[in-house]
């Protein structure tokens, strides 16, 4: 990869996700602020979140392991396309890809032992923090409703 466009959004869903944007055509050198600042005016607007920051690589910095994970979960997503695409055949080859994503996920963490503990503590950090988001939205609700 010879560049990359890599965006942090925070999902309306609170999941924070990394994008990038090379893929769907951005071609190589960094973007203006001032055209930053549009394309976060413009996600917030569209509802899809709020882009967090803003990172452009010009070469592929990632290791082994994370260019690996990264074609996983393009593995992942396109199991997801298909399982809603429109017809059936999309829906069943679906299955397939999705079996062969979690297999390659299966072996990943086999061969990159040391970056699948630090993947599964990362994810669980993010579990804890929506689940005391969750809670917290929870209590607070009460508050000012006379059952506080």
């Amino acid at each position: 990869m010879a560049h990359q466009h890599l965006l942090t959004i925070l999902r309306p869903n609170g999941q924070t996700e990394v994008v990038d944007m090379a893929p769907k055509g951005w071609g190589p050198g960094k973007l203006p602020a001032a055209r930053i600042t549009e394309m976060r005016a413009a996600t917030k607007t569209a509802g899809r979140g709020d882009v967090l920051s803003y990172e452009y690589r010009n070469a592929d910095t990632r290791t082994p392991a994370q260019r690996a994970r990264d074609e996983i979960a393009i593995m992942f997503d396109r199991a997801e396309r298909l399982a809603n695409g429109t017809g059936e055949d999309d829906f069943a080859t679906s299955f397939a890809a999705a079996r062969k994503a979690k297999d390659a996920l299966a072996a990943w963490r086999a061969q990159y032992p040391a970056e699948a503990a630090a993947e599964a503590a990362k994810n669980a950090a993010e579990a804890d923090a929506e689940k005391a988001r969750r809670d917290e939205n929870y209590r607070t609700s009460f508050v000012g409703r006379g059952i506080d």
